[in-house]
C-alpha cells in the first residue's frame, strides 16, 4: 500500500500554478496548461477554474485512501492492513521524520490543505482586479474562497495545531514563516465565514458551495472557539432556511420500491430485504437528487465523465469500498466447517464479488463501533444499511465436485479465524458499496456527502450541551435517533459521550473523526467543563492530559489493551497524538522563520511562543 506525495516544504513557490476547467457540476478538473494568474484570473471563468482546483483537493480525501487516518486516530477503530508495520504502533511511528504509511497520508493532509489555501488566496488577493458582470457574482465567488480557505485552516489546526498563516497571494519563495496560535487562526477564519454566508447564494450547482455550506464550517468554527450561542444560531439558520431538512421518508430513484428483490443483496437476505429511508440516503444514485433536502454539499464524482477522481485507472472512484470492507476473500482465511479455503477473489454466480468488491481491509472498526454502541432498534446497523459477516457466501468454485460442494453458496458460519481477523472478518457498512464494473472492483464513481442535515442537528446538539440546555440538546439528538428507529434519548443522559456515539452511527466515513474529537478535547481544555468519564481538563498540559485520548482509551480495546496484530506489533496510541507531528522537512526548510514541533514530538524542546492574529501578522 505505497503512495507517493510531493511533500510541501513550506517554501510556497507560488509565481505559477495549475489552472483547471471549470463544467456542469463543478466536476471536470482536469488540468490544463500552466496559466500565470495574471492572464487567467481575470474573469469569473478563471476564478471558477481556481475554485475548481479547491474541490479538487477536497475530492482527493473522499475518493483516495486519504480518509483513513481520521478514523484510526479516533476511538472507532484501528489500521488493519497488515504487510508491515503501517498504523499499529503509532506511538512509535508517527514521528515528524517517519516513513511509514500512515506518515505518508499525515503529509498528504498537510500538502493538501496548504493547496487548497494556496488556491483560495490567489482568488481573494485578485478578486478586486478581476471583471463580473455583477457586485453578487463577485462576492459569490469571494464567498467560495473563504469557505475553502477556512475549512482548511479549520482541519490543519485541529491536525496540527499552531500553523503558520496565510492570508495572501505569495509571489515569491519565502522561508520565513512562523506558527500561529489556533484560536487566532480560527478568529480570523470566524469573520471571514460572518461574511461569506451572506455572499453564499441559497442554491446552487452540484459540487458547488452553497449558504447552508457555509453555515455548517461556521458552526464548526464556532464550537472550536466556544462561542456556542452563535453555534446554535448558525446551525439554525440552515434547519430553518426553508430549503434543507431531516430526510425521513422514502425519496430518490427508488422510493416506490418497497423491498429490494434483485442482485446478491437480495440473495444474501433469502431473496427480499425491506427497504428505507436510511438506503436511500446513502444510495450513491440518490445522494444528489433535488428531493434529497438533507444534502448540503456534496463533492461530484460520476462515470464516464471527463474529470472524474482518477480517471478510469485503478486508483479512481470510491476507493473508501476498498478501504473500509474486510479483506474476507483472502486466501485459507474464512473456511468452511470441514476446514477448507471457502473464499475466492474472483467472480462468482452469486454476485458477491461483484457487489462488495475487493476489499482489503485497511480500516477496521474497533468492537465498540462494530457491536456494542448500537441500540438493538437501530435500522442503521441491520440490513440493507449493514452487513455481517454471516451475511456472506461461500463462493470459493474449487468447493464444486468435491465433498465440500454443500458449503458453495452457503452463508458463512461464525469462526475464528485467528489473527486474520483484525484484517478480514469485520461487519461493515453498505453506505459505500458503489457498482464497479471493473476487473477488480474497489468501488466505482458516486458523490459523497460532505455535510447533511443531520450533521447540523448534532452539531446544535453539541452547542446546547456546552450550554447545559440538555433538553433541546436532547431534542436534536433524537431528531436523527429516533429517524433510525431508536427510542428518544432522555435529556438526563445527554453528555458530550451521547453526541459523540450518534455521530459515529450517523456520519461514519463522512465526518473528519479525529479533527472532530480533537475540537471537543480543546474544548474540554479552555472551559474547564467536567466529562462524563469524571475529569476535568487544561491547556496546560494538553499534550500529556486530554479528552481525545482517555475517549480513544475508553471506546477502543485495540489501542486500551495493546492488541497484537498479525505483523508483530501491539497496537498503541499516545495522549500527543491528540496532535499530529509538524513534519520534520517543514520544520528545517523554513530557515529563517521559526515553526513550532507538538509537544511529545522531538523538536518541541525548541518552541517559542506563537504569534497571535491580528497584533503580529504582516504578509
Amino acid at each position: 500500500m505505497k503512495t507517493k506525495y510531493h511533500y510541501l516544504k513550506i517554501v510556497f513557490c507560488i509565481v505559477i500554478f495549475t489552472i483547471v476547467s471549470c463544467v456542469k457540476d463543478f466536476l471536470n478538473t482536469e488540468p490544463m496548461s500552466f496559466y500565470s494568474p495574471e492572464n487567467a484570473l481575470v474573469n469569473k471563468d478563471g476564478m471558477e477554474a481556481a475554485l475548481a482546483a479547491c474541490g479538487d483537493v477536497l475530492r482527493g480525501e473522499y475518493y483516495g485512501l486519504n480518509q483513513w487516518p481520521e478514523y484510526i486516530f479516533s476511538d472507532i477503530g484501528i489500521y488493519g492492513g497488515d504487510d508491515e508495520n503501517s498504523g499499529t504502533d503509532l506511538t512509535t511511528i508517527v514521528i515528524p521524520d517517519g516513513t511509514f504509511d500512515v506518515i505518508s497520508f499525515i503529509k498528504w493532509d498537510w500538502e493538501s490543505w496548504w493547496n487548497m489555501i494556496k488556491y483560495a488566496n490567489v482568488i481573494i488577493s485578485r478578486i478586486d482586479n478581476a471583471t463580473f458582470s455583477s457586485e453578487d457574482e463577485k462576492k459569490a465567488i469571494l464567498g467560495e474562497a473563504y469557505f475553502y480557505r477556512a475549512m482548511a485552516y479549520y482541519r490543519l489546526v485541529h491536525q496540527y495545531g499552531d500553523v503558520p498563516l496565510i492570508l495572501d497571494e505569495i509571489k515569491s519563495p519565502r522561508l520565513d514563516f512562523y506558527s500561529f496560535t489556533r484560536e487566532s487562526i480560527l478568529e480570523k477564519m470566524k469573520v471571514d465565514m460572518d461574511l461569506a454566508v451572506q455572499w453564499l447564494p441559497v442554491s446552487c450547482a452540484n459540487g458547488r458551495i452553497n449558504k447552508a455550506a457555509g453555515y455548517q464550517i461556521l458552526t464548526k468554527i464556532n464550537l472550536a472557539l466556544e462561542k456556542f450561542d452563535d453555534a446554535i444560531a448558525s446551525a439554525t439558520n440552515i434547519i430553518n432556511d426553508g430549503v434543507h431538512s431531516l430526510m425521513t421518508s422514502r425519496f430518490g430513484y427508488f422510493k416506490n420500491q418497497v423491498n429490494l428483490t434483485d442482485g446478491y443483496q437480495a440473495f444474501a437476505n433469502g431473496g427480499s430485504v425491506p427497504l428505507d429511508v436510511i438506503w436511500d440516503l446513502n444510495l450513491w444514485e440518490n445522494k444528489s437528487v433535488s428531493d434529497n433536502k438533507e444534502a448540503i454539499f456534496v463533492v461530484v464524482d460520476r462515470e464516464n465523465i471527463e474529470g472524474n477522481y482518477g480517471g478510469t485507472g485503478s486508483s479512481s472512484g470510491t476507493l473508501a469500498m476498498r478501504c473500509h470492507s474486510p479483506y474476507w476473500n483472502r486466501a485459507s482465511v474464512i473456511k468452511t466447517p470441514s476446514g477448507v479455503s471457502g473464499m475466492m477473489r474472483d467472480f462468482d454466480e452469486f454476485g458477491q464479488y461483484r457487489t462488495i468488491g475487493r476489499g482489503q481491509g485497511f480500516f477496521r472498526g474497533n468492537n465498540w463501533y462494530n457491536y456494542e454502541m448500537w441500540d438493538a432498534k437501530d435500522i442503521r446497523h441491520k440490513q440493507p444499511n449493514w452487513w455481517r459477516m454471516t451475511d456472506l457466501v461461500y463462493n470459493n468454485k474449487s468447493l464444486k465436485g468435491t465433498p465440500n460442494a454443500v458449503y458453495y453458496g452457503q452463508h458463512v458460519v461464525n469462526q475464528k479465524v485467528g489473527l486474520d481477523s483484525i484484517r478480514c472478518w469485520a461487519p461493515f457498512s453498505n453506505k459505500f458499496i458503489v457498482p464497479d464494473n471493473r476487473v477488480a472492483p474497489h468501488g466505482g464513481h458516486s458523490d459523497w456527502y460532505v455535510f447533511r442535515v443531520a450533521e447540523t442537528y448534532l452539531l446544535r446538539a453539541e452547542a446546547y450541551y456546552w450550554k447545559g440546555d440538555l433538553v433541546n440538546a436532547a431534542n436534536d439528538i433524537n431528531m436523527v435517533h429516533t429517524r433510525a428507529g431508536c427510542d428518544p434519548v432522555s435529556s438526563s443522559n445527554v453528555t458530550i459521550g451521547t453526541i459523540l456515539d450518534e455521530r459515529a452511527k450517523e456520519l461514519y466515513c463522512e465526518e473528519p473523526r479525529k479533527c472532530e474529537l480533537t475540537r471537543i478535547a480543546y474544548i474540554f481544555a479552555k472551559t474547564g467543563k467536567t466529562a462524563y468519564n469524571g475529569k476535568t481538563y487544561s491547556e496546560n498540559n494538553f499534550s500529556e492530559n486530554n479528552f481525545f485520548y482517555d475517549r480513544i482509551m475508553e471506546k477502543n480495546i485495540f489501542y486500551s489493551d495493546h492488541v497484537l496484530g498479525k505483523d508483530g506489533t501491539r497496537y498503541s496510541i499516545s495522549s500527543w497524538n491528540v496532535l499530529w507531528p509538524i513534519l520534520s522537512d517543514v520544520i528545517n526548510a523554513n530557515t529563517l522563520g521559526h515553526i513550532n514541533q507538538n509537544k511529545g514530538y522531538t523538536g518541541s524542546e525548541n518552541n517559542i511562543a506563537p504569534k497571535v492574529y491580528p497584533k503580529d501578522y504582516s504578509n
